[in-house]
């Protein structure tokens, strides 16, 4: 009878207009003016270190169009963001599920909970959680049933915890068992999960930094000998080995760059 009462509640309050206001959290859309101005600002960087490299216009005016590249970069920083964003306030979500199905709720009904809970902690209900905890009651509400919502939750997020959080719960509701145990136990260890990654990014947070002045120390250490011994310098800007070995120089503070990145790309 509980569930009865609670989706006894107007579907309109939490009705969905149209499907395609599922956002799809693996893409991002970028307006034609937005990606131009990250190309050019990309652009931009290349021709500003390549001058500082070569001291000639036309070699950094090439080196300049790999800049492009930069857009490539932030739809992928944009995307993991958001993506990240929604795995730690789906962590609070299992939180509060967890609460509601300790307290004896169904799954169900724990989202209609947890949803109040939810905008108690965020204020705007732009969250991305909120809203997805919204489509999933308004389908609930229109007797869809709990896996499908959380199918498609899963596959638009791309996110390997809410990926595992729906398959548990998928394969209960088809296998049978104790679903409120095995759900509370899984909250717990994609709880655990998030928490250790959250920790990880913290740790890493100063060598980021460190990182960082590691990559542009080669950059500052070639403007401070073009403005102090510049007759010193001035064969790496003249001649073709001079440009030879800068692009080496070059290439070597990117691979650097790149590689310390991945090396700080810890999976959990």
């Amino acid at each position: 009878m509980e569930g009865i009462n609670l989706f006894m509640n107007p579907v309109k309050k939490y009705e969905i207009e149209s499907s395609s206001i599922l956002k799809d959290y693996n893409t991002l859309e970028q307006s034609l003016g937005n990606v131009i101005f990250n190309a050019l600002k990309g652009m931009a960087f290349m021709f500003f270190i390549g001058f500082i490299f070569y001291q000639n216009i036309m070699l950094s005016s090439i080196l300049s169009v790999t800049g492009i590249y930069y857009v490539k970069l932030v739809y992928k920083k944009t995307v993991y963001s958001q993506k990240w964003e929604l795995n730690i306030q789906f962590k609070d979500l299992l939180y509060f599920l967890s609460t509601s199905l300790s307290a004896g709720r169904s799954l169900e009904n724990s989202f209609i909970a947890a949803l109040s809970s939810l905008q108690s902690m965020y204020c705007d209900d732009k969250t991305f959680i909120i809203i997805e905890t919204k489509i999933i009651i308004s389908k609930l509400a229109m007797s869809e049933s709990i896996e499908k919502c959380l199918y498609n939750l899963a596959q638009r997020s791309g996110v390997e915890d809410i990926i595992n959080f729906a398959d548990v719960v998928i394969v209960c509701k088809r296998k049978g068992g104790n679903l409120n145990e095995v759900i509370r136990n899984t909250s717990s260890i994609i709880k655990d999960r998030i928490e250790i990654r959250q920790e990880i990014e913290t740790m890493l947070a100063g060598k980021k930094i460190e990182q960082i002045l590691l990559s542009i120390s080669p950059v500052a250490m070639i403007l401070f000998l073009t403005y102090t011994a510049y007759d010193f310098i001035r064969p790496v800007f003249e001649t073709h080995v001079g440009h030879f070995v800068m692009t080496v120089a070059l290439a070597l503070t990117v691979c650097g760059y790149l590689w310390s990145r991945k090396i700080m790309d810890i999976s959990v």
